[in-house]
């Protein structure tokens, strides 16, 4: 098969700067690891959980990181709270912190009622977890080598 020669219904892929659809690659996407890369110039980088994570993003990406002494929360894409009817990520953040105080079980009931496209993130100086939206409409991919996600 032969690849037409105009430039406007194809492209070639070399080394990613070539590309004229480059700035579309991993839009809206992240990486969470516990070493910084970059990923693109121009994606946010934070760091989280103490400084043991770093959070890499596009900027298109709504988020929240909210701490209180050892355990934190980070959500990453968007909510919304279908109990107060509200979207606002940081309201969103601080209501799972304080859920997550109360139990597990509490955290569970509160995200029931999160709608939307998003991951949250959370875990204390011990342990981290990472919980996709309930439609998994948010992709997480693994790499247990190197711990990333």
């Amino acid at each position: 098969m032969q690849l037409p020669k105009d430039e406007d219904t194809y492209y070639i892929v070399k080394n990613g700067k070539e590309n004229k659809y480059y700035d579309l690659l991993y839009k809206r996407g992240y990486l969470i690891s516990e070493e910084k890369y970059e990923v693109k110039p121009y994606w946010n980088t934070l760091n989280i959980g103490g400084g043991r994570y770093y959070v890499t993003f596009d900027p298109l990406n709504e988020y929240a990181y909210v701490e209180n002494g050892a355990e934190w929360v980070f959500i990453l894409g968007t909510a919304m709270d279908t109990l107060a009817w509200h979207m606002d990520l940081n309201k969103i953040a601080n209501n799972i912190l304080n859920h997550l105080k109360k139990s597990k079980e509490a955290f569970y009931d509160y995200i029931d009622y999160l709608n939307g496209r998003h991951i949250i993130f959370w875990g204390d100086e011990r342990e981290a977890h990472l919980l996709q939206d309930a439609t998994w409409m948010r992709s997480a991919y693994y790499n247990k080598t190197n711990r990333m996600i």
